[in-house]
């Protein structure tokens, strides 16, 4: 009867906090996970100003260089086999060991959102190079004004295609104000990929720890 039951919360934005401890819980632990960046739909529609000038650089260099061909159903067998490649093409021997879990537990995940795709509204983009999966995008809306890109992942020999599937994305979810990529997991190179898709906001995201008090 004496027992403290600790209830841990992932994820929870400081509105989230400031809730539970409105409704008189207890926070007892309160740890940064990451920033959930914010983007403007539009913005990725029309890809204008000198801000999406290096972007729009290197989408074109892509589009211009590979003939490839945009799908939107795949074989979810073979989007497993992409994935594990592309899992295997990931050098994290200089990542922390936090960095390296995250890694783990987001993989897992997506692995089994695929599961998921047949039971959630969502949408889906595969692009090929001569019959060959070189990158696939799983997105679908949230609220009325935000949408999410749940899953992606791309061949990184490919330079500009992660960015050209960010624009097709956005192509796709055209009226819907705002869209997230999910945080950088405290992975500096993530972080410095989704500052570089210019977010227009970022939201710190905590693990929390509470109890009854």
């Amino acid at each position: 009867q004496n027992k403290k039951y600790i209830f841990i919360v992932y994820y929870a934005f400081g509105e989230d906090i400031d809730l539970l401890r409105k409704l008189g819980f207890k926070i007892v632990k309160q740890e940064l996970y990451g920033m959930e960046y914010i983007y403007r739909t539009e913005n990725w529609v029309k890809l204008e100003g000198s801000e999406f000038k290096s972007i729009r650089k290197v989408i074109n260099k892509f589009k211009k260089e590979h003939k490839f061909e945009v799908l939107y159903k795949y074989s979810r067998n073979k989007i497993i086999e992409f994935m594990k490649e592309w899992e295997k093409s990931k050098d994290l021997s200089n990542k922390s060991e936090n960095v390296k879990q995250i890694f783990k537990y987001d993989f897992d995940s997506c692995v089994h959102y695929l599961e998921l795709m047949n039971k959630l509204p969502n949408k889906a983009i595969f692009i090929e190079i001569d019959n060959r999966l070189i990158g696939f995008t799983i997105f679908l809306k949230l609220y009325d004004d935000l949408w999410v890109s749940l899953m992606q992942k791309t061949n990184i020999n490919y330079r500009g295609l992660a960015k050209f599937f960010y624009h097709l994305k956005a192509i796709e979810m055209k009226g819907i104000e705002y869209f997230t990529t999910g945080t950088e997991a405290q992975d500096p190179s993530l972080a410095e990929f989704k500052e570089s898709l210019n977010p227009i906001k970022k939201i710190p995201l905590y693990e929390v720890g509470y109890t009854l008090k």
